[in-house]
């Protein structure tokens, strides 16, 4: 069974993509949706939660210009 390699150990920074789609291979090859829902929900918690920051501070920088 293979690993998918960290964002950081890609060779190019811009790269994050093909690296998404290496981990939503990886899981589907050996999660089922159910166990996949689980194991993504955190992550994309973390990104809308993070995503609102930086909504709120452009908003608030575009308030201060």
């Amino acid at each position: 069974m293979g690993t998918v390699k960290p964002v950081e150990d890609q060779a190019s920074p811009f790269d994050c993509g093909n690296w998404a789609r290496e981990v939503m291979d990886f899981l589907s090859a050996k999660f089922t949706k159910q166990k996949r829902f689980e194991a993504l929900t955190p992550v994309v918690a973390l990104a809308s939660h993070m995503l609102s920051h930086l909504l709120i501070a452009s908003m608030t920088l575009y308030r201060l210009i």
